[in-house]
């Protein structure tokens, strides 16, 4: 094996490729910190539960990660709403349906953002966003869960506005 030492890469300046340095089919530039690839995903759907414990939403996508080095950047923006005065909804994330990724051992905190209105009915916007290292090349689905803290309802709406998820595969 040898190694070519370069302080620069410039592609041709005029043509077709102008500017762009091309990596041939079947190889691939590994560059830490660099995006891979881009997954996205919109809904527009209601996801109500007066559960408390977690169940999935319809917000959810799929990657496969190019290595298992790679973290996948999760990003879901969606709304909430309490329904009513004095109430709780919490969020989190799961992987593959099976594991939550806010849960720590040792704590009862097992989510990532909630909203709570005491003097009336709350409706916002939220975004949440999560960095994840599943060590695998195979497919990894991301879903965002949802409960109520009390045995009231909730739910993560999209009646007037559409949910998104996002997941972007980052080398290491």
């Amino acid at each position: 094996m040898s190694t070519l030492q370069v302080e620069n890469l410039i592609g041709p300046t005029s043509g077709s490729n102008a500017n762009k340095v091309i990596i041939p089919s079947g190889q691939t530039l590994h560059a830490p910190g660099h995006v891979i690839q881009v997954v996205e995903a919109n809904f527009v759907s209601n996801n109500v539960t007066s559960s408390t414990s977690f169940v999935a939403t319809d917000i959810t996508a799929s990657i496969t990660p190019t290595s298992s080095s790679s973290k996948i950047l999760v990003s879901v923006t969606t709304g909430v709403d309490t329904n009513s005065s004095t109430r709780v909804i919490q969020l989190t994330l799961y992987r593959n349906n099976t594991t939550n990724l806010m849960a720590r051992a040792g704590s009862s905190v097992d989510y990532i953002g909630y909203a709570t209105n005491n003097a009336g009915r709350l409706m916002c916007p939220i975004t949440v966003n999560y960095t994840d290292s599943p060590n695998t090349t195979s497919s990894v689905t991301y879903t965002l869960y949802h409960k109520s803290a009390g045995s009231y309802q909730t739910e993560v709406p999209g009646t007037f506005q559409t949910q998104q998820i996002t997941l972007q595969e980052i080398a290491q």
